[in-house]
């Protein structure tokens, strides 16, 4: 096969020294070879802002966000229906999807300098922009029909870096199931590698951090009664679980506790599809409360995921900080599992997040098998700005349990985007070198503002009560862990 470019390695050598050793790599996108000199390091790593456009597909694993970062993973198959799993994001009739390159940067060299892999047989017409910022943006043009190899020189300005690619659909073909372009990978083959600083953030000794309300939803359908390979049934494992997880909750935490399932039989469907009962109300943490409430769970019914977030938006209110809804589950929504649906769950978060409800959703899936109904509750969470945590034993799910109740941090930039979010004590993460604000999301939300990542220095950031004079180190990465 004939390479799309030529691998100029005095070029990258005389960039940036980090490339010297990159590992340049080839993939194969419609029979044709495209090759990058950076490797798996060129392509993007980010995702700062997805509007779906309408109609939007209808299948949940063709809706997630961060499967258009890294290198390009989907593979045609004979049949792609709903029950294949998609590698990729169908952004919707004219749909917009804007990804960033973290640890290196678009620039323009001879020849093609950036490329997407558009799933299909043909590339849907997209507009595409690049921008240094995410803010200020470049016109490059729209790809369609073949290969999708972009040349960005009759734009790009001579020497800059392109950290942001917008990409829209065109609204050229929206009849279809999956109306709008599927993105799989945008990757730079002009590229640079970005010399990063590093960031960790930490609570000072005796401080203790929390959300303004911690909002378990929990799974008593029917299928909570099927055994682990310990033999013990799920409900077992998890009401020991929930056991440990109360006695590991802040004094100062606010619980509410919902379950769904448990006071009727999955038939008839559509009254077992409204049993959502908020056991215990938020307010001061009872630790004895919530265990024997968990005790008196009898799985019964069905799984009206939607239903019981929806109520549980209105059990929460609108002003206490920010809060995380935990959701337990060992099964995908059955009661409105499409979209359209009244309480079709990523509806309802969106539903959430319009109200001014400062909220995300963290769902533990406990003993799935299925990648369709994994990848439709990851889609449930990122939609909250959330997580999936897997579990298949009780060790999995009390570790996935302690991650979904951590405090969040978030990173962003001087425009407002956030470019990176973890919890408060996790490992420390690579930045490219700027100015951000620090957002500590709890029952009082507050920033730490124009925090300077420089390249090869970690900067420890140990958080005071309520935000004020935080202790802020700078420790040259050389002398620190790797």
């Amino acid at each position: 096969m004939r390479c799309l470019i030529t691998l100029i390695f005095a070029f990258v050598l005389a960039i940036d020294t980090q490339q010297a050793f990159a590992d340049p790599k080839c993939y194969v996108d419609r029979k044709k070879e495209v090759c990058f000199p950076l490797g798996v390091r060129s392509f993007a790593d980010g995702v700062t802002s997805f509007f779906e456009g309408s109609p939007a597909t209808k299948f949940a694993t063709a809706r997630v966000v961060t499967k258009t970062l890294g290198e390009p993973d989907h593979h045609e198959t004979e049949k792609n229906g709903p029950e294949e799993p998609q590698n990729y994001l169908t952004l919707g009739c004219g749909g917009a999807l804007t990804v960033q390159f973290r640890d290196n940067a678009l620039i323009d060299v001879p020849g093609p300098d950036l490329y997407v892999f558009e799933v299909g047989k043909d590339v849907e017409a997209t507009r595409l922009a690049i921008s240094t910022n995410a803010k200020s943006w470049t016109d490059v043009g729209t790809i369609k029909g073949g290969l999708a190899a972009v040349d960005i020189n009759r734009v790009a300005t001579p020497g800059q870096h392109y950290r942001f690619v917008r990409l829209q659909d065109a609204r050229k073909r929206c009849g279809s199931r999956w109306p709008g372009a599927d993105i799989d990978a945008v990757g730079a083959i002009g590229s640079v590698a970005v010399a990063n600083g590093r960031l960790s953030v930490a609570a000072s000794q005796g401080l203790k951090l929390t959300p303004g309300r911690i909002g378990l939803i929990f799974d008593a359908s029917g299928s909570m009664w099927g055994k682990l390979p310990s033999g013990k049934t799920k409900i077992a494992a998890a009401r020991s679980v929930m056991r440990s997880l109360a006695a590991k909750l802040s004094d100062e935490a606010s619980v509410g506790f919902r379950v769904y399932g448990h006071r009727l039989p999955s038939r008839p469907k559509d009254k077992s599809c409204r049993d959502s009962e908020l056991v215990i109300p938020f307010g001061p943490l009872d630790r004895g409360q919530l265990v024997r409430a968990v005790e008196n769970v009898k799985p019964k019914g069905q799984t009206p995921i939607g239903r019981s977030l929806a109520l549980m938006s209105g059990d929460i209110g609108a002003d206490h900080g920010f809060s995380v809804i935990v959701i337990v589950t060992d099964g995908i929504e059955t009661c409105s599992p499409s979209a359209g649906a009244e309480y079709f769950p990523p509806a309802v978060v969106k539903s959430m997040q319009e109200r001014g409800i400062k909220f995300r959703v963290n769902v533990v899936g406990f003993d799935i098998e299925s990648s369709q109904t994994r990848e439709f509750l990851t889609h449930v969470a990122e939609t909250s700005g959330g997580s999936y945590f897997g579990a298949s034993d009780a060790s999995e799910l009390e570790k996935a349990l302690s991650g979904a109740i951590e405090l969040v941090y978030l990173v962003q930039d001087q425009q407002g985007a956030t470019v990176f979010e973890g919890a408060i004590g996790s490992k420390p993460v690579d930045l490219a070198p700027g100015r951000y604000s620090i957002k500590v999301l709890g029952a009082t939300e507050f920033a730490i503002p124009n925090v300077d990542i420089t390249q090869n220095v970690e900067t420890r950031i140990t958080v005071t009560e309520g935000g004020a004079s935080p202790i802020i180190e700078k420790v040259p990465i050389s002398s620190t862990a790797q």
